[in-house]
């Protein structure tokens, strides 16, 4: 299992991994061309099984998302996402890094609380009928 960013050798494969997770993708230029965004994949069995958005601006950083294919989950590649971002982070000297996740989610809540991120508050109707929490972690 390696850990690549995001290129326009994998972007193929990183689209594929938008189709399971539903999302709906920046192109690739968007997020390349922005030196705030970064987008790692998780390449295992030479393809794409799970990747993790975020961006860093200056002191602060935000988990954009995070997703990893069913079939492989349970593996901690979600964990090594995280520590290669907050690695990173820390590399960057951020101070902080905020996140919002559906507050019925209780899977990724499990996964962000494991790397020491607290509920703030919450956000009313953040994705659509649905509220999020807030959630920080101080680095």
């Amino acid at each position: 299992m390696k850990i690549e960013l995001l290129t326009k050798e994998n972007d193929s494969q990183y689209r594929q991994l938008l189709d399971h997770s539903h999302e709906r993708p920046d192109s690739l230029e968007t997020i390349c061309s922005n030196p705030f965004r970064f987008c790692y994949l998780v390449i295992e069995d030479q393809q794409a099984v799970g990747y993790i958005d975020f961006s860093i601006m200056y002191e602060h950083a935000e988990l954009n998302q995070i997703f990893v294919l069913d079939s492989y989950r349970k593996r901690k590649i979600a964990t090594k996402l995280m520590n290669h971002m907050l690695n990173l982070c820390k590399e960057k000297q951020c101070e902080n890094i905020t996140l919002e996740v559906r507050i019925d989610n209780d899977i990724a809540i499990s996964l962000y609380e494991k790397f020491q991120f607290k509920k703030i508050a919450i956000r009313k109707n953040y994705y659509q009928t649905k509220d999020a929490w807030l959630m920080e972690r101080k680095m």
